[in-house]
């Protein structure tokens, strides 16, 4: 039972309706201590995400390829 507690997945926040812009990002990724991993929940439009910096206590720093608008599952 433990593990499965452990996982860092049942933590998962979504942030809705963020709009990218084509370059660097930088979201408020609003869980209060160091984020463990990101992934997208859902896009609307073509373009290529990646995460620029080093996780950290407030921020998700993205780069993008395209302006797009996309929901972000952080934990």
């Amino acid at each position: 039972l433990n593990p499965l507690l452990a996982n860092p997945l049942n933590e998962v926040s979504i942030l809705k309706n963020i709009q990218l812009v084509n370059g660097s990002n930088t979201i408020n990724h609003l869980l209060g201590r160091v984020q463990q991993g990101w992934f997208l929940t859902d896009i609307q439009g073509n373009a290529n995400i990646y995460r620029l910096s080093p996780f950290n206590d407030l921020t998700l720093v993205l780069m993008s390829n395209a302006s797009v608008l996309v929901n972000i599952g952080v934990f």
